[in-house]
């Protein structure tokens, strides 16, 4: 056991004996392909260089001497393992080495030889190499493909968009064959352009996408650049990516209608000044050229080349640059101005927000420049620079912290802006609207002010009142909100959300049901035709027509004879008993007699007649689903939601600025009354924003015109949420028409109108989503219980929130009727105390 024991351990002693030697030193040299190994001038091949036995002292070939242009693609390390048994004895034999793969772009045509390749080992020696060659000919002309890069002009600003468009002209093949496409083998397209990288300067469109739309399988087609399509996902380890293909537009050419004109359009714009090569573009591919004796189609291999165009890019021009250009090129271009507050005290920090906005670059705008600030500086003390900057939809947002300098009603001047307008490549100016503000002296307040508690407003002050009576509530300094209370882009498709749900799974369950009934349908429609057809045909064979529709609408009883099975089904047709006779006699008798003489237009009569009673007791498919789903309440809502006023928001902001500085300024009753009278021509221009109704209202309070004040104040309380200052000013209006100066608001005027501190945009809104919500519930319901518990609040709330809108709804309609009256009185006291002035 011993000695076999000792006999193995020598076997495998002597096996292994060769593996632990150190491997033979390998000697350095060099291998180098060149592929493919003839080209056209222009084009590009990859010359691979192997280094056996390569280590990283050595550093990489050297092929500064060889006159093309060289680019290293890629390097990477190889190795190969190899075991060789020879009579018994174990030969392993290991090379190591690295690859090296070089894109090479010949500069002349002739045969390139890449040599010197020069690499040194360790000792200073070369390492031999056997240098291949390459053949370069030169660009072939021919009648067939040309191809070209165009730009509209070679000259463009800034973030200036531009069209390059690749052209590529192809001769039609020739008779008969002139219809067919010149190209179907899918021919390369060269175009670097669209390969250009982030960052280099030039911003484009998504070439992906623009290419996508491109994209087909198979037919007239282009390869472009290197775009594949992917590797298939089932063709194992070795699957190869398959090019992709393009079929872009194509025309025949207007100046020779012997060729077709292919397209490719992209849209460029530049970030930073300087020249931008497009181009140049090679085509390369298989293009039939003639037609064979036999008539099949002969194609020949045809290399083009298309010359760039360079569109050089410029900032704008320094000459008639105005002082307040902002840095922007583009397009509508628009300064506006805000403030944080309406009144303020001499010297207090007010925020003055400036928000430019336009077509073009946001980040080109720069902050305004002292010199746009500058008719500022009358009035106000600013700083120079913004303490904020910001990014906006289109534009940017500064704000600067201003002081005012003295009392009064000053105003935010105009301030202006320059742009560079690409469409007239000149410079425009734009300008703001001025901003009212009133600034109190900082000592003491004005003896019309008195400072009361906060309200939504961004400033509420309180106007003095008559002796033993409240003060009014402050106007409201918000900017208007919109007066839009339906509005169709959101609400009509929540309103529908439900119901569409409810629909669909009714047709999910129902339609099963219904298949047979339509599959019936056809069957008997399709048999009522063949039967005509037939019986024009074949008049001797119209009894066996006759049995044979009956059998395939009415069953297999009219072919086996059963007399009463046919009395049945003909009665549940509602066929008259004359007429059932006579087709039961008619069947009967020639079943029985074999004889088949019955005329074919009495045939055809009778088949009339079943066919006529089948359409009669047919119903669609969708009544048995309209006729569950219970639509009257949806029609009635979505009624209602269409029966909302839609006032749109369409004042002028020069109105709104107007009114609201005659607001500002006004002290007495006659200047209060001139406010209203402002207030009322923007409700006649549509506006009927609840901001403007309430302030509507409390100037004619302040006009002495309290029962003009009611009803408005009430209409400004039903269409925005109701607030302290509302409520306030109403009771204020009340107790001067009753002349009762302890008079309150009911308590039951909280359980009753609720629903008036929500707007009733909202309210419509939770209406709409109640709606849908039932009809969820509902679908729910038709395959679980647990919506069941929910289905009676949710109703409630539905009712609930439809008799308020209903309400709201009916006074609106009484309002805007009432309009025309009180708008006449509001005029009447506005001339009345314009003619006592004038007195």
């Amino acid at each position: 056991m011993k000695s076999r024991l000792s006999l193995g351990i020598l076997i495998c002693s002597a096996w292994m004996l060769p593996s632990l030697s150190p491997a033979e030193q390998q000697v350095l040299r060099m291998e180098a392909s060149v592929s493919p190994s003839e080209i056209f001038l222009g084009e590009t091949a990859q010359l691979s260089i192997f280094v056996h036995g390569y280590h990283p002292d050595l550093g990489a070939p050297d092929l500064s001497a060889i006159p093309a242009n060289i680019t290293l693609i890629s390097q990477q390390d190889r190795s190969q393992h190899s075991i060789q048994v020879r009579n018994g004895r174990q030969q392993i034999t290991r090379r190591s080495g690295r690859t090296f793969l070089y894109r090479v772009e010949p500069q002349d045509t002739g045969t390139l030889s890449f040599a010197p390749i020069t690499l040194q080992d360790p000792k200073g020696d070369p390492i031999p190499i056997d240098t291949p060659t390459l053949d370069v000919k030169p660009i072939p002309v021919q009648p067939y493909v040309q191809l070209w890069v165009t730009a509209p002009t070679n000259t463009v600003i800034l973030d200036e968009e531009f069209d390059v468009s690749l052209f590529v002209r192809i001769r039609k093949p020739p008779p008969p064959l002139e219809m067919h496409t010149p190209i179907p083998d899918a021919p390369h397209l060269r175009i670097p352009y669209l390969d250009l990288h982030p960052g280099e300067g030039l911003k484009s469109e998504n070439i992906t996408q623009l290419l996508q739309r491109f994209f087909v399988r198979d037919g007239e087609a282009f390869r472009i650049n290197d775009r594949v399509l992917g590797r298939d996902p089932f063709g194992g380890m070795f699957a190869r990516e398959d090019a992709a293909r393009f079929r872009l537009p194509r025309i025949t050419d207007p100046e020779d209608n012997h060729f077709y004109l292919y397209e490719l359009r992209t849209r460029w714009s530049a970030d930073r000044a300087g020249d931008y090569t497009f181009g140049p573009v090679r085509f390369r591919g298989n293009v039939i050229t003639q037609i064979a004796p036999d008539g099949n189609a002969q194609q020949s291999d045809i290399y083009a080349w298309g010359d760039a165009v360079t569109v050089q890019v410029q900032p704008p021009p320094s000459r008639g640059r105005p002082p307040t250009f902002i840095g922007a090129s583009g397009s509508h271009f628009t300064i506006e101005t805000f403030l944080d507050t309406q009144v303020c005290q001499v010297g207090d920090p007010v925020t003055l927000t400036v928000e430019i906005s336009g077509d073009g670059a946001p980040n080109r705008i720069r902050s305004p420049r002292p010199e746009t600030l500058a008719p500022l500086e009358q009035d106000f003390r600013i700083q120079p620079s913004p303490i904020r900057s910001e990014s906006i939809a289109n534009g940017r947002r500064f704000a600067y912290i201003i002081r005012p300098r003295h009392a009064g009603t000053l105003e935010i001047p105009v301030l202006e802006i320059a742009y560079f307008d690409l469409a007239s490549r000149t410079y425009k100016t734009t300008r703001s609207d001025p901003l009212p503000i009133r600034v109190n002296p900082s000592e003491e307040l004005e003896h019309e002010m008195i400072t009361t508690v906060p309200t939504r407003g961004r400033i509420a002050y309180m106007f003095s009142a008559p002796p033993g009576d409240l003060p009014p509530a402050p106007f409201d300094w918000q900017r208007p909100r919109t007066s839009t209370l339906f509005r169709a882009t959101w609400h009509i498709p929540l309103l529908l959300l439900g119901p569409v749900v409810f629909l669909l799974s009714v047709l999910i369950q129902r339609l099963p049901t219904h298949i047979p009934i339509i599959q019936a349908h056809l069957q008997r429609k399709q048999a009522y035709q063949d039967a005509l057809a037939q019986l024009q045909q074949s008049n001797h064979n119209a009894v066996n027509i006759l049995r044979r529709y009956l059998t395939l609408t009415l069953g297999q009883a009219f072919a086996k004879g059963d007399v009463q099975s046919m009395h049945n089904i003909l009665q549940r047709l509602d066929m008259k008993q004359q007429d059932r006779d006579r087709i039961v006699e008619i069947l009967t008798q020639t079943a029985y007699s074999g004889r088949n003489e019955t005329d074919s237009n009495q045939i055809r009569k009778i088949i009339d007649t079943i066919a006529a009673k089948h359409q009669q007791g047919k119903k669609p498919v969708l009544f048995h689903l309209i006729r569950r789903t219970h639509c009257v309440l949806f029609i009635l809502l979505s009624a209602l939601g269409v029966a909302v006023s839609v006032h749109a928001d369409q004042v002028s902001r020069f109105e709104e600025r107007r009114s609201t500085l005659l607001l500002m300024q006004s002290q007495t009753t006659e200047d209060f009354a001139r406010a209203a009278n402002a207030l009322a021509d923007r409700m006649d221009q549509g506006d009927r924003d609840p901001v403007l109704l309430y302030n509507l209202g409390t100037a004619l309070l302040l006009a002495e015109q309290p029962g003009l004040a009611l009803p408005i104040l009430q209409w400004a309380e039903r269409r925005g949420a109701t607030s302290w200052n509302v409520r306030r000013n109403m009771l204020v209006a009340q107790r001067m028409v009753t002349q009762n100066p302890t008079l309150q608001l009911p308590w039951i005027r909280t359980l009753l109108f609720w629903h008036y501190r929500i707007t009733v945009s909202s309210r419509l809104t939770a209406a709409a989503f109640l709606f849908s919500l039932i009809w969820i519930l509902a679908t729910i319901r038709r395959f679980s219980s647990i919506a069941k518990w929910l289905m009676l609040p949710t109703a409630v709330a539905l009712m609930l929130f439809s008799i308020s809108i209903a309400a709201s709804v009916y006074a609106e309609h009484q309002n805007e009727q009432d309009w025309a009256m009180q708008r006449r009185q509001i005029q009447g006291i506005y001339e009345l105390h314009h003619e006592e002035e004038s007195t």
